[in-house]
């Protein structure tokens, strides 16, 4: 069916049609509007705003819900951008980071265990490391460099829903008995 336009009694234009548009809006705090391909990455909205990068946008929250930058919007929404100056950006950021360290970790020394048990005033955690001796400055160094090296390959982060047979089987296998637990 076409799409047909109609004038209501106060003279705006109302368009009624069978089937969705191809494309959405968002709607940003500060009233500018983004449109786009519908189940585009929220992320690759945001990459056409001039304060992409500065400061550093790493969440959304799209009406009302706080989601990663590489949730699909797949119709009309308000979205805020969280940057790593706000608590909750900051927060991101900073899981963010121990993930990175876990998974630079895990390429460097596959034997060794990371834990990493508690924040620290800082803002930076407590890690032990097991299964191995302590990592000595030089071991550091390295996991610093390849962090590094992670990062400038610009990997996304990828959020996945396992069932929790699944997720015992990937804890128990690496050793983790604390997830287990959980």
């Amino acid at each position: 069916m076409k799409p047909i336009a109609i004038m209501n009694p106060e003279k705006i234009n109302i368009t009624y049609s069978d089937k969705p548009r191809d494309t959405i809006e968002i709607l940003l705090p500060d009233g500018r509007v983004l449109q786009g391909p519908r189940n585009l990455q929220v992320a690759e909205y945001f990459k056409a705003l001039p304060e992409w990068k500065h400061p550093l946008i790493v969440g959304a929250v799209v009406n009302s819900e706080l989601r990663e930058l590489t949730y699909p919007i797949s119709m009309d929404s308000k979205v805020r951008p969280l940057t790593v100056a706000s608590s909750d950006g900051a927060r991101i950021y900073r899981r963010s980071l121990t993930f990175l360290l876990a998974a630079a970790f895990v390429d460097l020394f596959p034997d060794g265990t990371l834990n990493v048990d508690h924040s620290v005033f800082s803002g930076g955690y407590y890690c032990q490391v097991s299964g191995r001796p302590p990592l000595t400055q030089e071991e550091i160094t390295d996991l610093t460099h390849h962090m590094r090296k992670l990062v400038k390959q610009d990997l996304s982060f990828e959020r996945r829903i396992v069932p929790l047979t699944g997720s015992i089987q990937y804890f128990e296998s690496h050793g983790f008995q604390d997830k287990v637990q959980l």
